[in-house]
């Protein structure tokens, strides 16, 4: 499906990175049985400073993806409506490549909203 991810709550600062567009690729479960995850192949990947714990230190890397998965029960992505999504950060050279995923690996920057981009299957 041919998604558009808009920033919604949680991380003003990444308000910035947003919106983008994009394909989902694949559905994964995680580790804990959570279904509905899914890989977001970005359209323009972008660079990204991560903060990494205390002493204050930072790392840039290049995000390719977004693991996505809807927040509202009952909502899924790519709907007519558009659903609240929790966006994790995926890096180049990251990417998923078998279930189940473990969550914790990504970072959780924002919540995103999530909308069906115009003639997107």
């Amino acid at each position: 499906m041919r998604l558009r991810v808009e920033y919604s709550d949680q991380n003003k600062s990444f308000a910035r990175y947003l919106p983008r567009v994009g394909q989902t690729t694949r559905s994964f479960v995680s580790d804990d049985g959570t279904r509905g995850w899914f890989l977001f192949e970005l359209e323009e990947p972008f660079e990204y400073q991560l903060r990494m714990g205390e002493p204050l230190r930072f790392r840039e890397v290049v995000v390719t993806h977004f693991l996505l998965r809807s927040r509202w029960e009952g909502h899924e992505l790519g709907a007519l409506e558009p659903t609240s999504v929790f966006v994790l950060l995926v890096e180049e050279g990251a990417v998923p490549l078998k279930e189940p995923i473990h969550v914790q690996d990504y970072v959780h920057v924002a919540w995103g909203m999530c909308t069906r981009e115009p003639g997107g299957v």
